[in-house]
């Protein structure tokens, strides 16, 4: 992620213009950076900032600083790394949720990332996580829909994953308010539930890969959902997958 901050101002120009295309009229995201490596948070800063609907409100070097930044100045969505001197992400987290519950988002930002630090993280109450690797587009998806639905999961972790993470109190807006569902949908959203491929999918049902893609690209539009995971979670949420809570 750094090397493409840094690599020049044309790059991050490019950035701006190939961002997603969010309503017009939506309320600009106050956000704060907490992590102790100022040449990333310097660059990161910068690229966030370009973002018209993306404003950096303060950055921290540790939880500490972060929360006594959070005393004179509330912000929507916090990005915070796990490793740093005084007080370190993880005790900042347990501060955060029992002193500000849920009015703050915060997606976890750091070099550890698997599914295992997925899951101890969100379970203590991140909203998301993500590697520093990351695209930057993909951030500034995390960013939006954390702040938006309340959660963000990256497209490619693992419907088990997703599965065993939501709860009957993960938010997704009931935006299916025109043409319904139809029953092939509906089928191909439970075999995405099952952790199948399109290709997989194709197969199982005898259509092409395309025709399947051609779905997918549907139910998203029509539930308004980012990736895969958002899928999953929406047919956890509406009752086309179930599982035990």
């Amino acid at each position: 992620m750094l090397d493409l901050y840094l690599a020049s101002r044309a790059k991050v120009t490019y950035i701006k213009l190939k961002k997603t295309n969010y309503a017009i009229g939506q309320k600009v995201i106050d956000i704060a950076i907490v992590d102790d490596h100022q040449i990333f948070v310097d660059a990161l800063s910068y690229v966030l900032d370009s973002e018209s609907l993306i404003h950096v409100s303060f950055t921290a070097k540790n939880g500490h600083e972060l929360l006594k930044e959070l005393e004179e100045t509330m912000v929507a969505v916090i990005l915070l790394d796990l490793d740093m001197p005084i007080m370190d992400g993880r005790e900042a987290l347990h501060i955060l949720r029992k002193k500000y519950h849920n009015t703050v988002k915060i997606i976890i930002l750091s070099v550890h990332y698997s599914e295992e630090h997925i899951r101890k993280y969100m379970k203590a109450g991140a909203d998301g996580y993500l590697s520093k690797d990351s695209d930057v587009r993909v951030l500034l998806e995390a960013i939006h829909s954390v702040n938006e639905k309340g959660y963000y999961f990256y497209d490619k972790v693992s419907p088990q994953l997703v599965s065993e993470l939501v709860n009957k109190n993960t938010p997704f807006p009931p935006v299916l308010v025109g043409e319904p569902l139809s029953e092939r949908e509906i089928e191909v959203i439970k075999l995405l539930c099952l952790g199948m491929t399109s290709p997989q999918i194709a197969e199982k049902i005898k259509l092409s890969i395309r025709t399947i893609e051609n779905h997918r690209h549907r139910i998203s539009k029509k539930i308004g959902a980012n990736n895969t995971a958002d899928i999953i979670v929406y047919a956890i949420k509406y009752g086309y997958h179930k599982i035990d809570y």
